[in-house]
């Protein structure tokens, strides 16, 4: 059992002390290998454990090490968990006989993680989309703002839902979005669960987001509608917000709201491609949003998935 134990560690970001272990050369593998990946171990003496996991950075477990330990697999999931991706050779046999680990691969694909075979590695990695208020647990504390943790976001590729288009709603009926919150009575129908929290001031949130933004972290819009302000309609102010606090340019306010939205979610390759006998949602507009991004809010006829439901601004359902 202390082989999983050993693995799990690259979940932390601390220190870890585990009592009772045997000396054998499983246990000495896996060490290795944990180091491999970034961890530093303190001590081995006396059945006792001492790992440290803070600075586990390395995403590959490499052939030399896992070939001669099938349980060496088991970090695939901690490091997609920790790092958001993973490269790790195929384990090596055992007395038992051969022992596939197709059941942990679909059970990571069923999970949602994209898994490719490459020149007898498992390449694994899992897309992540982060609301920006929930950086700490605390959904109401706002950004814990970390320039280390903005980069493991680019690194990894992350999504990042800067959730500013219910402040913008608040702001269309003259709610204070700067200086209220779902506290203070002034939205009774809005949930605290979707508020940025009075302790992080809106123009403490904006900025962080603009620097998140330089660094290269990818913006989508708000893919779940808990505003208190909002309908079908008005649920483009997550793009309109993009422009209207973020400075974006109209055109890439509609790019993160169809396409890039899409491909945060994994449907890249299979939505918002208009081809021949290809089924596509489609959207006509009485003006142009390239002009005005609140024109995105007033679409005049809607088709999805081949069946029409609104035509000429006439619903049909």
């Amino acid at each position: 059992a202390v082989l999983p134990i050993l693995a799990a560690t690259l979940l932390t970001e601390g220190r870890n002390i585990i009592r009772g272990v045997p000396k054998v050369s499983d246990v000495a593998t896996m060490l290795k290998l944990l180091e491999d990946l970034g961890a530093k171990l303190e001590s081995y003496d006396n059945e006792k454990i001492v790992i440290d996991s803070s600075r586990v950075d390395n995403p590959e477990a490499p052939y030399d090490l896992v070939s001669t330990m099938r349980a060496s697999c088991l970090v695939l999931g901690p490091l997609l968990s920790r790092l958001g991706q993973a490269r790790v050779s195929l384990p090596g046999g055992c007395a038992i006989g051969e022992r596939p680990i197709d059941l942990h691969i679909k059970g990571f694909e069923a999970m949602g993680a994209k898994i490719n075979l490459v020149q007898g590695y498992v390449k694994a990695k899992v897309d992540h989309l982060i609301h920006a208020r929930w950086y700490d647990k605390n959904p109401n504390k706002g950004l814990d703002f970390r320039k280390d943790i903005v980069k493991k976001m680019v690194d990894q590729e992350q999504w990042v839902d800067p959730t500013l288009g219910h402040q913008l709603l608040r702001k269309d009926v003259n709610v204070d979005p700067i200086n209220s919150s779902a506290h203070d009575g002034q939205d009774k129908n809005m949930k605290s669960h979707w508020v940025i929290g009075k302790d992080v001031p809106m123009e403490e949130h904006i900025e962080k987001l603009l620097i998140m933004q330089n660094l290269g972290v990818r913006f989508t819009t708000g893919l779940d509608m808990g505003m208190a302000f909002g309908n079908h309609d008005r649920s483009t102010a997550n793009a309109w917000s993009l422009v209207e606090f973020l400075g974006w340019d109209n055109w890439k306010a509609i790019k993160a709201s169809t396409s890039d939205t899409a491909e945060a979610l994994g449907f890249g390759e299979k939505i918002g491609r208009i081809k021949k006998n290809f089924t596509a949602n489609f959207a006509a507009f009485s003006n142009d949003p390239a002009k005005n991004i609140r024109n995105l809010s007033d679409a005049s006829s809607v088709i999805k998935n081949g069946k029409p439901l609104k035509i000429n601004n006439n619903v049909l359902i």
